[in-house]
């Protein structure tokens, strides 16, 4: 394979055996990194390092529920035990029950999707800056317009969690800039195994919010999300850090 943007880096994905997340650690393989696979799922997590391998490309598994700060601690060390260095951290593991009205919502639920989102965005952060400030490195968080503009019905547990984690990215971009680190948050628009339940669970609002797109069509993770967080973590864009990089087909620009 050849040498490409980020031959000899180090880069962690997590949330990585499916969707959005899969797509990137594909992505990031494929330019030569060496990818950590994380995802709560374990075999998710292999199957994904699966592929890259059989691709070519360097992967490794490391199943961990990043809203646990000891295991996320574990899986950091052991990164960099294994490949002496961490580059680049991509924050995209999430978890959310189905779409609920407010009304309905449990507290459990809530918590959960909040711990996974906002807690794991934060451990995971805290546990790579020694190795990302030796590197120069950088985070990528994947965000939401549903963050900032009004979110689809039963989604208010999604909009705060995303707004929570558009916030760690301003706040880290400012105190960790000196350090060299650079911090964004990407809003994508794709199909993904969220997006697909709430379109089946509600129809006419999924129908509703497509129209909304400029382009008129969802994204496809692959080829038009993972792009964007590699421009986003790539020296392309060093001098770009606390920014929202929108990749939704010009569904907000409505």
């Amino acid at each position: 394979m050849a040498a490409e943007r980020f031959a000899g880096r180090v880069v962690l994905v997590t949330g990585a055996g499916r969707g959005i997340g899969e797509a990137v650690a594909r992505a990031f393989a494929a330019e030569d990194a060496r990818v950590a696979v994380n995802d709560i799922d374990a075999e998710a997590a292999r199957r994904t390092t699966g592929e890259i391998e059989s691709a070519g490309g360097r992967g490794g598994a490391w199943p961990a529920d990043v809203s646990d700060e000891a295991a996320v601690n574990s899986m950091v060390g052991s990164i960099v035990e294994t490949w002496g260095r961490l580059d680049v951290v991509v924050n995209n593991a999430y978890w959310r029950a189905p779409a609920t009205a407010t009304r309905d919502l449990r507290t459990q639920d809530f918590d959960r999707c909040m711990r996974i989102a906002v807690y794991g965005t934060f451990f995971v952060s805290r546990a790579a800056y020694p190795h990302l400030r030796a590197a120069r490195g950088s985070i990528v968080n994947l965000g939401s317009e549903g963050s900032e503009n009004p979110p689809l019905p039963g989604m208010l547990d999604y909009a705060a969690a995303k707004a929570g984690v558009r916030a760690i990215t301003k706040a880290l971009a400012r105190e960790w800039g000196p350090d060299g680190i650079r911090v964004n948050t990407v809003w994508p628009n794709a199909t993904t195994p969220l997006w697909n339940a709430y379109a089946e669970a509600h129809p006419e609002q999924m129908r509703r919010m497509v129209a909304e797109i400029a382009l008129g069509r969802p994204g496809d993770a692959e080829r038009d999300i993972a792009p964007v967080v590699l421009f986003a973590a790539s020296e392309e864009a060093r001098f770009v850090t606390g920014q929202t990089l929108v990749a939704n087909g010009g569904r907000t620009l409505l």
